[in-house]
């Protein structure tokens, strides 16, 4: 019985142990991040190009997202909110009758007006997911729609048909803070995103003539007070990969 007792209180003591240990473990790594770890201003060159990345950037926003779990669809959509005029070539295609026939295997059905193609090379995709994220995976082609884009693969080239189309979400974000570690800077912020189709959400923040009109309402301003009060915080950590900063994670920073 006594031995049982011993081993009871021994077994006891080396637990103790090990949680004082983790505690103090974690502080300590704690007070050497905050040693090593220098605070960078707003107006800093390096976090002057990431913010502007993940700056009302309606794609990034989500509870967490982890740019190695990208999925094909998220990685289209990525490219496309971002295409440049560089990034593509544009031709006019007539339609006869209901079709426009851009090549042998691609055409598109449309009322009978021609077709406003644009003309997006594949490695470009690849490029891009590389130089913006540093993953070295190939994506799946295959054809989509996405944001007024119906493209169809042929070979190495997607031949998208284009087609206006207006956001009527709006988001807004509030610079809060960024530091910079050995080999990561870490940028906070709060987000607003409004929905100005509906009216509901649209005439908390603008007033009823300009959501009666919301199709035609251009994109307004919005006091930080406001974005930091209705927003979200967010946190943007990117790491440093032969001398280039990638985004790594966004995720909401719960406060407090």
């Amino acid at each position: 019985m006594r031995d049982l007792i011993k081993t009871a209180i021994g077994t006891g003591i080396v637990l103790l142990c090990m949680i004082v240990a983790f505690f103090i473990v974690t502080n300590v790594e704690q007070g050497i991040e905050l040693l090593t770890r220098t605070d960078l201003p707003k107006t800093d060159p390096d976090v002057e190009i990431l913010y502007k990345r993940i700056e009302n950037n309606h794609d990034l926003r989500r509870a967490s997202l982890n740019i190695n779990e990208l999925t094909d669809p998220e990685i289209y959509a990525l490219v496309i909110d971002n295409l440049g005029k560089k990034d593509y070539t544009k031709k006019t295609v007539k339609s006869e009758k209901i079709v426009c026939e851009v090549t042998k295997k691609v055409f598109f059905y449309t009322d009978g007006k021609s077709c406003d193609i644009r003309i997006i090379k594949t490695s470009l995709f690849n490029d891009y997911i590389k130089n913006n994220y540093n993953l070295d995976r190939e994506i799946e082609f295959t054809n989509f729609n996405y944001g007024g884009y119906d493209c169809r693969l042929d070979g190495k080239k997607y031949y998208c048909r284009y087609t206006s189309t207006k956001d009527y979400v709006h988001g807004y974000s509030d610079f809060v803070s960024a530091y910079k570690t050995k080999d990561t800077i870490v940028i906070s912020e709060y987000y607003l995103q409004i929905d100005i189709s509906d009216g509901n959400r649209c005439r908390e923040y603008f007033d009823e003539e300009s959501c009666a009109d919301y199709k035609n309402m251009e994109r307004q301003d919005l006091d930080a007070k406001i974005i930091r009060n209705d927003g979200v915080l967010y946190e943007h950590i990117f790491s440093l990969v032969d001398d280039k900063y990638y985004l790594q994670k966004s995720y909401v920073k719960n406060e407090g």
